[in-house]
């Protein structure tokens, strides 16, 4: 039995859900908040939604990517008004910035391959 391009996706795509849901169990426990609840939620039933193919994985996954990519800027906003990066290198800002920017890419693959490959009839073939 072959695994085609949209099973692997999905299977990568559960994973990093499962992932997410694990460390946002973490954040919820070592710093409750309002929107790690609601992380936590989107994330549990968004990897088993994947996992089942589940249409409504969309719409959540769209959401925790919005969240954590407003999340990400402001926080960078938040640093740059208070002047964090007006006293460094470019290079050095580049490197500091790098994971939110790989973040956001990652956010954008998996609302990529949600709303390719999840929950369509055909299963994005």
């Amino acid at each position: 039995m072959a695994l085609g391009a949209a099973k692997i996706h999905r299977a990568l795509l559960a994973l990093l859900l499962l992932g997410y849901f694990d460390y946002s169990i973490w954040s919820l426990y070592s710093a409750p908040a309002a929107i790690y609840v609601l992380e936590t939620l989107f994330a549990g039933i968004a990897a088993v939604g994947t996992l089942f193919g589940r249409p409504m994985v969309k719409y959540l996954v769209s959401a925790i990517a919005i969240m954590l990519s407003v999340e990400w800027l402001s926080s960078v906003w938040l640093s740059m008004r208070i002047g964090y990066f007006a006293h460094q290198a470019p290079l050095r800002d580049l490197v500091i910035l790098a994971p939110g920017i790989a973040m956001l890419c990652i956010c954008a693959y998996g609302c990529y391959v949600a709303w390719k490959y999840v929950g369509s009839p055909s299963g994005g073939a």
